[in-house]
């Protein structure tokens, strides 16, 4: 089960990036917002008045990463962008470029869950239950605020990165001054 969910998970964040730099920005929006709002409802639905609990909050989260992915799969049916999904053939030498070239951001994107894990034992163990629940408000809270950041990074990249490859520099410095604005 958990392991079904983190391939909805994984899908669910490749196919946002897909769907959005595949001209479907719209559209990546509506398939996480359909994701979070689902999640959201079918938690308070399978944990209070179905009584499932932690394992109806898997379940909830499973349907929700389902249900986005299905929002996304829309781009790919409509087939109005350029990215098709077809059989392919993976090579040793195509496997090396993509580690090697998706090793830094593997290591960006599991230092902090790898950190909180480790802060939830010490904190577990020191401090009990009660620190561990203080704790997590504190962490949703960071990644609440992780995610605003990762948003406006992932958005501005695409407008950085065409007027950079334009050789518009006035756009490139009109781009980076909002971020420090």
């Amino acid at each position: 089960m958990v392991q079904s969910v983190l391939d909805l998970f994984t899908a669910t964040i490749l196919g946002n990036a897909f769907v959005r730099n595949d001209g479907s920005p719209g559209l990546a929006f509506w398939g996480m917002i359909v994701g979070a709002f689902s999640n959201i409802f079918l938690d308070w639905l399978f944990i209070f008045p179905l009584q499932m609990g932690i394992k109806g909050a898997a379940i909830a989260s499973g349907l929700g990463q389902l249900l986005s992915c299905l929002v996304l799969a829309i781009h790919f049916l409509r087939k109005k962008g350029i990215l098709r999904i077809e059989r392919f053939s993976v090579s040793f030498k195509q496997c090396r470029e993509v580690i090697v070239c998706g090793l830094p951001e593997f290591v960006i994107q599991i230092s902090q869950p790898m950190t909180i894990f480790c802060y939830n034992l010490v904190i577990l163990r020191y401090l009990g239950e009660s620190g561990l629940t203080a704790f997590a408000g504190v962490t949703y809270v960071m990644v609440i605020m992780l995610g605003i950041f990762f948003g406006i990074s992932q958005g501005l990249q695409p407008l950085i990165g065409t007027s950079f490859g334009r050789r518009e520099q006035h756009k490139v410095h009109y781009f980076f001054r909002g971020l420090v604005c």
